[in-house]
């Protein structure tokens, strides 16, 4: 029929003025229907003589308009949500629903749905745990975004990231957070405890060419954001590193290179629990000396117990190796 080929055009193409059209012959049908039902009740009571059968009319009448007022009521409710960009409720709930089944979501869900046609737009902000990287972030999105398809896959999807921060952020995190939002690094970073409360220790690593009054205030600027965002935080020590840039080096195959390597090799086989040290370089960075070497440790040491040896040679190189600027020690798990 003709009302049947206007909603499924309707349906294809999610033109509401079509629907609209089809609806309006769909009510003719029963409208009609019904008149010519409450006629027939209407002629079978003269016929009868049934009196309260005449009133078969005026419901009939009642019942058409009833039928023109709910169709017409829900198309028109369907109309102004699109024009206020409001989307159905229980298409909201499957939308919000999947997008929070995504496990790295951590905080609040925003969401705002409308429909345009036959297209369905869909905006959404989302939390995630703010120590996330940009790469981590966005495979977050990308799994949202798959999320809200499985509910509307034709939808045009705009997801924005919010950071948030979580329940199990740990102090040590905040801080290099709160440090990496003023385009610095941090190491060394030390927690204790002074008179109940959290003190920090931690190196701040800048260029080396700022000046000191400007190490200073970005210092300050760190420290004021620390002790806002940590309540009742203690001291706040913060020790200014140059951050070296990274330079070229000549490999010494002299001699003396040689003899560097050897005393370094010796250092190294008198420490207990170093059971081989090799791939020892020696480099002129600067008119200064680098050393890089590899050191076989028992592999069923801990992480913290394998740079505790690779510090004590560390330590022993700087005293018996003049010239010494930086040696860089890999461990690894000695060969059965």
């Amino acid at each position: 029929s003709r009302s049947r080929a206007l909603a499924k055009v309707a349906a294809t193409s999610g033109s509401q003025a079509l629907e609209a059209d089809a609806l309006h012959f769909q009510t003719d049908v029963w409208g009609s229907l019904t008149v010519l039902v409450g006629l027939a009740v209407v002629w079978a009571g003269r016929q009868w003589g049934v009196a309260w059968l005449f009133l078969a009319d005026a419901l009939a009448a009642i019942l058409v308009a009833a039928i023109v007022l709910v169709v017409g009521g829900r198309l028109g409710k369907r109309a102004v949500d699109a024009l206020l960009d409001r989307a159905p409720l229980d298409l909201m709930a499957r939308l919000r629903a999947a997008v929070k089944s995504v496990p790295d979501i951590q905080g609040p869900v925003e969401l705002r749905a409308r429909r345009a046609g036959s297209r369905l737009f869909v905006d959404a902000a989302v939390s995630i745990g703010r120590g996330a990287s940009f790469e981590g972030a966005h495979a977050v999105v990308d799994q949202v975004e798959e999320r809200i398809r499985t509910v509307a896959p034709e939808a045009s999807i705009v997801i924005h990231a919010e950071p948030w921060r979580t329940a199990n952020e740990s102090l040590g995190e905040a801080i290099r957070l709160i440090v990496s939002r003023h385009a610095a690094g941090a190491h060394d970073i030390f927690i204790h405890e002074t008179g109940g409360r959290p003190g920090v220790d931690l190196h701040l690593e800048v260029p080396g060419d700022m000046t000191l009054a400007e190490a200073h205030a970005l210092t300050e600027m760190i420290e004021a954001d620390l002790r806002r965002e940590i309540p009742g935080v203690g001291p706040v020590h913060i020790h200014v590193d140059p951050l070296r840039s990274p330079s070229e080096g000549s490999i010494r195959a002299d001699g003396e290179a040689g003899s560097v390597a050897a005393r370094l090799r010796r250092l190294a086989l008198s420490i207990p629990g170093i059971h081989d040290c090799s791939h020892i370089s020696v480099r002129q960075v600067g008119g200064r000396t680098w050393i890089a070497c590899q050191c076989a440790m028992d592999g069923s040491l801990s992480v913290a117990e394998a740079h505790e040896l690779g510090l004590e040679l560390e330590r022993q190189a700087r005293r018996k190796i003049p010239g010494l600027d930086r040696v860089s020690v890999h461990a690894e798990p000695a060969q059965p």
